[in-house]
């Protein structure tokens, strides 16, 4: 029994990753595919290591592709604001495109690549909004600036409208936190502690047939107020972490392998399980 692992090769860090926990903690050994030739979802075991991957895996069953839709900065906050009521008081950060007629302001903006892979590269503009619409309206994700508290991000494994599992982290240290020997400070856990995350993760993965793995982002700013920040659909850096690992990737695998597709509950505070 094979877990086939499909990859487009842009992160190796999380394919080396993949090949050496998957034996060690599932049992199973590993293929590495760059196509989906000979290969079908409903017999074989496959995992992406890229968002267009995983579409490339789900495509007849979601149909649309729907991980270009959470990928892609712009769209998706355009999605959300057009459908409030998956949001159950979460808040989006006020952004600037092309439709915006509202006041001229010259401020400092945040400036983020629609496509953006990482924090990173992000850009802190002080400039009027229409100049920064007219040079980056296209290509860049044009936001006001917060006041971080925290970072807030749950990664969940979806299959045929069930959550398998989900993993948590809280950061201590803002948006840029200090990296250490262990990454950076943060509250991790099996478990999704705030109901409104809980709600949006039901029902935005019904509401898109999501299917895969997906990484959602929060900010919580200094007056305590959550707000959407970005989707990641595929498999994030905390692959590095064993509890992301354990709670995320391997009851995917392991749905796949068995067939039987048990979601968590993830509103019973008996299974809530938190690590400093």
């Amino acid at each position: 029994m094979v877990v086939y692992i499909l990859t487009d090769y842009v992160s190796w860090s999380r394919l080396t990753q993949l090949q050496a926990m998957i034996p060690a903690n599932c049992g199973y050994p590993v293929t590495v595919v760059n196509n989906m030739n000979n290969l079908d979802i409903n017999k074989d075991t496959i995992i992406s290591t890229s968002v267009e991957g995983q579409y490339h895996i789900f495509g007849p069953i979601v149909k649309t592709n729907i991980y270009g839709i959470l990928d892609d900065k712009i769209n998706y906050f355009n999605y959300l604001e057009n459908d409030l009521d998956l949001m159950s008081g979460i808040l989006l950060i006020p952004s600037y495109n092309h439709s915006y007629n509202g006041p001229s302001i010259t401020k400092q903006f945040l400036i983020k690549h629609r496509n953006g892979w990482s924090g990173k590269f992000n850009t802190l503009v002080n400039d009027n909004v229409y100049n920064l619409i007219k040079q980056y309206g296209d290509t860049h994700h044009i936001q006001d600036v917060i006041n971080i508290k925290h970072v807030y991000a749950v990664s969940i494994s979806v299959l045929y409208g069930k959550i398998l599992g989900a993993y948590s982290y809280k950061s201590n240290e803002g948006l840029t936190p200090q990296l250490n020997a262990h990454g950076f400070s943060a509250v991790r856990g099996n478990c999704v502690r705030d109901p409104r995350v809980r709600s949006f993760l039901k029902k935005i993965v019904k509401k898109m047939n999501f299917q895969g793995i997906a990484e959602f982002e929060f900010l919580i700013d200094t007056n305590d107020q959550l707000y959407f920040m970005e989707c990641n659909a595929r498999i994030s850096g905390s692959l590095r972490v064993q509890l992301f690992f354990d709670n995320v990737i391997k009851p995917y695998i392991n749905a796949l392998k068995t067939r039987q597709f048990n979601e968590i509950n993830m509103d019973d505070e008996k299974l809530w399980v938190e690590y400093k």
